[in-house]
């Protein structure tokens, strides 16, 4: 019974934490990765929540502070964000 329960516990754990996209990913996102995930962005319920792609424009924008990018990649990838963010709302899902 307590190595079922561990197990369980265990799994629950792994299931939440494997996908929960937190922000020290974000953090050590190349300015690809965010490009490609500003491309992969597709509306729906769980994209649109408020705050989904706050850790990613942190992170374009800090690439542009530190001079990673140019000025017109961080503003191609924040008008993507807000791009997305729009047509959540035109969707109803905000």
């Amino acid at each position: 019974m307590k190595k079922s329960l561990k197990l369980i516990a265990l799994l629950l754990v792994l299931v939440f934490s494997g996908s929960a996209w937190s922000a020290n990913d974000a953090k050590k996102m190349t300015p690809q990765e965010v490009r490609q995930y500003v491309e992969k962005l597709k509306p729906d319920e769980y994209s649109c929540r408020v705050g989904y792609t706050n850790e990613v424009a942190e992170r374009n924008l800090s690439l542009y502070t530190y001079s990673k990018i140019s000025l017109e990649e961080y503003s191609k990838n924040q008008m993507g964000i807000m791009k997305h963010q729009q047509t959540c709302k035109k969707k109803g899902f905000r």
